[in-house]
């Protein structure tokens, strides 16, 4: 279980998501937090086309829109009630 009070933004120069947790999605990471430390993203980290890049909720490669990911988290565990 992730515990929520000890969450940190890691940067994408310290270490990347992992890719393939899921069987079902093998080319992507699971759900996380991004951020270009101006707005917070939602989306996966995925193998695309030859290389990686961050999608974003709405299916979007961000860097094809000019955002330049620096920060990714996991999601927190939501509340138990």
């Amino acid at each position: 279980m992730k515990d929520n009070s000890t969450m940190e933004w890691i940067s994408v120069k310290d270490r990347l998501p992992e890719i393939g947790h899921d069987k079902s999605y093998p080319d992507t990471s699971e759900h996380i937090l991004m951020t270009n430390k101006k707005i917070i993203y939602y989306g996966v980290y995925e193998k695309f086309r030859g290389g990686h890049c961050f999608i974003d909720y709405d299916g979007n490669d961000l860097e094809d829109d000019g955002i330049k990911i620096t920060h990714w988290m996991p999601l927190p565990e939501p509340p138990k009630e």
